[in-house]
């Protein structure tokens, strides 16, 4: 710049700022373009053949109802649910109503998928409305009693659904025409499967062969996708617990979470058993400076029982009356156990109150 002010000041015998041209390359005679690398995070989104059916077992279960209407969203317009009790309660009919509304086609099955002749009922059923798409293992039957006081039929019972019914659909799934029409073959396991819980062994293992099955589906090239969950809140079973109860350290995860993981899990393709829950904010796990240890202790058991101000409650109520089931005496068992070091079993937390229990941990 200085160099053309000057030539400038030289050619009019004085400095002129008029014009200044600078010249920065050569005139192009051909086009020249630079390519940029850009890339962008794409979000993926599951999409349904409309034409192929789709069949969940357990399918008239809470999460099962909620994963239709998911699915029916995406384009699955031909389902296949079925129910060992089939369409028993107000909001299983609505749900169903709510699906054909939404241009479905539902077919509603009372069996139980443990023998031959019913998974061919169950074939014949899907193939009837379209080419099989896939196969939703949500079937679900807990029998929660410490080890020794197990029958052989209480103790298979859970086996059932995981074991047998998965077997049979990895059976028929491998045969035509279902094998070439099939793009999903979906266990929905859970994370006792993986770290245990106490009076739930026979469901640890049911779900745990279970998987097996469908790494061997992997090993085969054909699908299978393991999906461990924590406990799911909103619906189903812990639904009706709340949504701060607390399951093998994992809080129940709230149902929207829920679609959108599971809708992520289906993109991929590089692992067959995926897991999702949500851990225990130990932050606020009974740190409260302001309570004594019975209070919040009496604070987490009443959690768990529902009971949302244990002080508004008759304190000499077994907690059989407030409504304890049998998961829930595991849970408060395990609690005890962790938090104040208190050992009991099944049949003494039926019978304590919230008077014995602030009795036992002041002690």
């Amino acid at each position: 710049m200085h160099e053309l002010v000057t030539a400038i000041k030289a050619a009019d015998g004085e400095t002129s700022f008029k014009k200044v041209l600078i010249q920065v390359r050569k005139e192009e005679r051909e086009k020249i373009c630079q390519t940029f690398k850009t890339s962008f995070p794409g979000v993926y989104c599951s999409w349904f053949d409309p034409d192929k059916s789709y069949v969940l077992i357990g399918g008239l279960g809470g999460l099962g109802l909620e994963l239709s209407d998911w699915m029916v969203r995406r384009g699955v317009r031909k389902l296949v649910l079925t129910s060992r009790s089939g369409i028993s309660t107000g909001y299983q009919t609505k749900k169903v109503a709510n699906l054909r509304q939404l241009g479905a086609e539902v077919v509603i099955l009372s069996i139980s998928v443990n023998t031959v002749e019913n998974a061919n009922i169950l074939v014949q059923s899907a193939t009837k409305l379209g080419p099989i798409g896939g196969f939703f293992n949500l079937g679900l039957v807990l029998v929660d009693k410490p080890f020794l006081e197990h029958t052989v039929e209480s103790f298979t019972a859970p086996l059932d659904v995981k074991i047998n019914t998965t077997r049979l659909l990895d059976q028929i799934s491998r045969e035509e025409p279902v094998r070439s029409s099939l793009d999903y073959f979906v266990l929905f396991s859970s994370m006792v499967a993986n770290h245990g819980h106490t009076g739930q062994y026979n469901y640890g293992f049911g779900n745990s062969v279970a998987e097996h099955i469908c790494e061997r589906r992997r090993l085969d090239g054909i699908p299978g996708l393991v999906v461990q969950w924590g406990p799911v809140g909103d619906v189903g079973f812990v639904g009706k617990m709340g949504n701060n109860v607390i399951i093998i350290a994992k809080l129940p995860q709230r149902l929207h979470t829920v679609k959108s993981t599971f809708d992520y899990m289906l993109s991929q393709t590089t692992s067959c058993i995926v897991s999702s829950y949500v851990p225990q904010d130990h932050s606020t796990a009974m740190d409260s400076g302001e309570e004594t240890l019975p209070q919040k202790i009496s604070r987490v058991v009443g959690e768990i029982l529902g009971v949302k101000d244990v002080t508004n409650v008759d304190g000499d109520k077994e907690f059989v009356e407030l409504g304890l089931d049998s998961l829930m005496s595991v849970e408060i068992k395990q609690t005890l156990e962790r938090q104040v070091n208190i050992v009991l079993d099944t049949k003494e937390i039926q019978l304590m109150t919230f008077n014995s229990l602030k009795s036992l941990v002041e002690a």
